[in-house]
C-alpha cells in the first residue's frame, strides 16, 4: 500500500513538474481558482524553473522509493549455478565433490571452459592431497 501511494504521488509530481517546465499556461489555468489562497502569478512566472525542478526532483524521489518498496515485495529466488556450487566445494577443499559436479555439468554442456577448468583443478588438487603423507 505504501509503495502504491508513493508511486501515485511521484506520478502526480512528475506531471506537475513537466507542466511547470513546459506548459506554464496550463499551470496558470489550473492555478486560477487558487490565486488568492496559495499562489501569486508573478511569483509563479518568476520562479517557475525553481518550482518545476523542485517538483521534478520530488517526483523522482517518490517514484524511486515506491518502486524500491515494490521490488522488496517481490521475492526472487536466486538460481544457483552448478558451477558456482562446484567452485564453492573446491574452495572448501572438497575436491572430489567439485570434480563430480564438473563432470555432471560437462555431460549437459560439453566443452564448457569453466567446467573443464574446475574439473582439471579439482582432479589435480585431489591427486596432490592423496600424494601428501
Amino acid at each position: 500500500m505504501e509503495s502504491a501511494v508513493k508511486i501515485i504521488v511521484g506520478i502526480i509530481l512528475l506531471l506537475v513538474s513537466l507542466a511547470y517546465l513546459y506548459r506554464p499556461v496550463l499551470v496558470l489555468r489550473v492555478n486560477a481558482w487558487g490565486r488568492m489562497l496559495l499562489f501569486n502569478d508573478a511569483h509563479l512566472l518568476h520562479y517557475r524553473r525553481r518550482w518545476g525542478l523542485l517538483a521534478f526532483l520530488a517526483a523522482v524521489l517518490f517514484l524511486y522509493s515506491g518502486f524500491l518498496n515494490l521490488s522488496q515485495l517481490v521475492s526472487v529466488d536466486p538460481v544457483r549455478d552448478p558451477i558456482e556450487a562446484g567452485y564453492l566445494s573446491f574452495y572448501e577443499k572438497r575436491f572430489d565433490v567439485a570434480a563430480e559436479i564438473a563432470v555432471q555439468y560437462l555431460k549437459d554442456h560439453p566443452r564448457d571452459p569453466h567446467a573443464e577448468f574446475l574439473f582439471r583443478q579439482a582432479r589435480a588438487a585431489s591427486q596432490r592431497l592423496k600424494q601428501k603423507p
